[in-house]
């Protein structure tokens, strides 16, 4: 985007926010490594058209390897000297300011989640029922 119509799309957008009455625009973006490499490149790309807008954040949930992948896919024919690596670790760097990663779970975790989640349904029916 020129400079021109990136000041004129930020100006745009900020008056837009203060017509709707918004103080601050939080976008989700969950499971964006499920999308097909090429969906999840144009949804960056369209993300980074509001990083330098005021009252804009946006929070994305994606397997980082997957979407380094996707920037690899989209740019096969790299120099060497850049590295297909090195280019999509960039790339995701430059977009995600405040990278924030959540740890695998281990077995053990796992197992206490599954075993959780398959009794909670149980126990909420069990409460249903016996207020009913």
């Amino acid at each position: 985007m020129f400079p021109r119509r990136s000041t004129q799309f930020r100006k745009a957008f900020d008056d837009l926010l203060d017509k709707a009455g918004v103080e601050q625009l939080v976008g989700l973006i969950d499971d964006l490594d499920r999308c097909l490499p090429d969906t999840a490149i144009e949804t960056l790309e369209d993300v980074r058209l509001f990083v330098f807008t005021s009252r804009t954040a946006f929070v994305v949930a994606a397997d980082e390897a997957m979407i380094e992948y996707a920037v690899r896919k989209h740019f096969p024919d790299l120099p060497d000297t850049t590295g297909p690596q090195t280019y999509a670790r960039n790339y995701l760097e430059k977009l995600i300011q405040v990278p924030f990663r959540i740890p695998s779970l281990g077995d053990t975790e796992t197992r206490i989640y599954v075993t959780l989640s398959s009794s909670a349904p149980n126990s909420a029916r069990t409460t249903q029922r016996s207020t009913l």
